[in-house]
């Protein structure tokens, strides 16, 4: 659920006016901002968990997990094609359950922390009739957090992503717009093994 998003010139000193009334658009875009321009965006995250899958695909239901995540996201018009961005996210983590991976961690009360630093870049490859934004992006564990709990707040692995977005406005529908984005991330390699996932949106 996106809170906030702000489009406005020096948009990186936006942000604290943000909590002061300051008028924002809630939406997104596929594009990449005007030269000189940037967007704020505060986006709120609230997922829960009932069950852990083993590695035969069976459920074991030894617990619930609730992960908050509050995510803070620059991004910035180098051009009029080309875009930076540098997020940040604040997550908080609870689980409750009779199998606890780390002590205090998994003591049933919630623990928050900075997750890990997102430092992209875009480039709005095509705008007319359908906008094609190819990019690339670099996630960096912000600290040493711990990532062997069940609430971790994260993996604290290295990450690299690139994919595009997509975006074509309807004809038929005036002020109406489909967007989607395809991404593939390959993280550090851990243990012999380096994960590679996609996701598509």
């Amino acid at each position: 659920m996106e809170l906030f998003h702000c489009r406005s010139a020096g948009a990186w000193l936006a942000f604290p006016v943000l909590f002061l009334g300051t008028a924002c658009n809630a939406h997104a875009q596929a594009g990449v901002p005007e030269k000189g321009t940037g967007d704020v965006t505060v986006a709120y995250q609230n997922l829960f968990t009932t069950d852990h899958l083993l590695g035969d695909g069976s459920r074991n239901r030894i617990g619930t997990i609730r992960l908050i995540g509050l995510v803070h996201s620059v991004d910035y018009g180098v051009t009029d094609r080309l875009a930076v961005s540098l997020s940040l996210p604040y997550a908080l983590g609870k689980y409750s359950g009779r199998s606890p991976h780390q002590l205090p961690i998994d003591n049933g009360t919630y623990h928050g922390s900075f997750q890990d630093l997102g430092i992209g870049i875009r480039y709005d490859l095509r705008t007319r009739p359908l906008i094609l934004t190819p990019f690339f992006r670099l996630v960096l564990p912000s600290h040493k957090y711990e990532h062997f709990a069940h609430s971790a707040i994260g993996s604290q692995l290295r990450e690299y992503q690139t994919g595009i977005s997509f975006a074509r406005r309807l004809e038929s529908l005036p002020s109406a717009y489909f967007q989607g984005r395809y991404t593939l991330a390959v993280a550090q390699r851990v243990i012999g093994r380096r994960p590679v996932h996609s996701r598509f949106y």
